[in-house]
């Protein structure tokens, strides 16, 4: 095989730095997105956490169970 001439030659090893470069940045933006959703499902949990806190059970007994204790709203 004959060698490709110089232009050709720059030209293939610019598109080959772009690809790494592309690679690259689609490596940083897959892990932003992965800490992004494990930061929402965290979030989440938080808030279901709270809810199920403020949320106003009875046992088998009929007394109260869960939520907020001390003084407040009465029904």
């Amino acid at each position: 095989e004959a060698p490709l001439p110089e232009d050709i030659q720059a030209h293939i090893d610019q598109a080959k730095n772009l690809l790494s470069e592309c690679q690259y940045c689609t490596e940083v933006n897959q892990l932003a997105v992965e800490q992004g959703q494990l930061r929402l499902v965290h979030l989440r949990n938080l808030m279901m956490d709270v809810r199920a806190k403020e949320s106003l059970t009875y046992d088998k007994a009929g007394k109260k169970k869960g939520g907020f204790s001390g003084k407040g709203v009465s029904a």
